[in-house]
């Protein structure tokens, strides 16, 4: 048995589909069929049932299928944190948060502290496309340290530590081409008329935030776009407001004005930087004493 065999058959079994599946491992589907067929004449079983151009996994498929996907995630966890060791060894460090948030822009006195002062500690900023899957990265060992709000850690605080960083503001996102924006002594609930623009992914903590604030308003419409594209476009095309934080990228974007509104729980708007428990990066103690020494710290406040 091979690694290629183990991969056709495993995306193959979760496609069921032997040219979806070749063209999702960049190789002809004669190729993956040969590698199938080979894998079952080494295993003298039949592993999937062939329907035309549609596959499904027989009995013992679906016993070798369910096996393999255990020991494939546990592998995965196994290489995240021996790349985690690696980047410790290495003097290096990666700092992430969700797209659309800004980390260079808000903290780079504190990257250029780093840079000064730990010229040796190499940092990586990424991001990720929800804060689920920022901590799940973060428990995994594939991101270091994770900036987030306090808010978003509450369902999964034990797993973390974290250091309290700075206060933000949560308001609406309005496009500069919104005709109530000329109106004077504007405030949030002047919008209560105008369609409210959604995510359908939204997380949970997200999405009550945002419906909190449309209950404020006074809000009578909602919009849901399907992904984040539609969504820049449904806001960029005027067709209704949304809800953001002041850490947030588009606040800075000047087709838009930011408008704070007061949260319902302003002991949930503190941004934090988050790392996990079990995590042995040295890098990490660096790159928190950088931002404490830049003033990047409510515990120094």
């Amino acid at each position: 048995m091979t690694d290629i065999q183990l991969k056709c058959f495993l995306t193959a079994a979760a496609l069921e589909n032997f040219t979806k599946a070749a063209e999702k491992l960049y190789i002809t589907q004669p190729v993956l069929g040969r590698h199938i067929a080979n894998l079952e004449t080494e295993l003298a079983v039949q592993l999937f049932q062939r329907e035309g151009k549609s596959v499904h996994l027989t009995h013992y498929g679906m016993i070798l299928a369910e096996h393999f996907r255990k020991f494939e995630a546990e592998f995965e966890t196994v290489m995240k944190r021996i790349r985690a060791e690696q980047r410790s060894q290495s003097n290096s460090i990666v700092l992430a948060t969700v797209n659309g948030q800004q980390i260079g822009e808000i903290y780079f006195p504190a990257i250029q502290y780093l840079s000064e002062k730990f010229p040796e500690v190499k940092l990586r900023i990424r991001y990720t496309d929800s804060n689920r899957e920022l901590l799940d990265e973060l428990a995994a060992g594939t991101v270091d340290v994770a900036i987030t709000s306090i808010g978003e850690l509450s369902q999964r605080e034990e797993c973390f530590e974290y250091s309290p960083l700075m206060e933000f503001q949560v308001g609406l996102i309005v496009p500069v081409a919104n005709h109530l924006l000329q109106k004077k002594d504007l405030c949030p609930e002047d919008f209560a008329n105008e369609p409210f623009i959604t995510l359908s992914d939204s997380e949970p903590y997200a999405m009550a935030a945002l419906e909190q604030l449309m209950q404020r308003i006074g809000t009578k419409t909602r919009l849901t776009a399907p992904d984040i594209p539609t969504f820049n476009l449904m806001l960029e095309s005027n067709l209704g407001i949304s809800g953001t934080n002041s850490c947030s990228k588009i606040c800075k974007d000047p087709r838009f004005v930011f408008l704070p509104h007061p949260a319902v729980n302003e002991k949930e708007c503190i941004a934090i930087a988050v790392w996990s428990k079990s995590s042995s990066n040295p890098c990490i103690n660096m790159l928190l004493q950088a931002l404490h020494n830049t003033g990047f710290s409510l515990e120094q406040a």
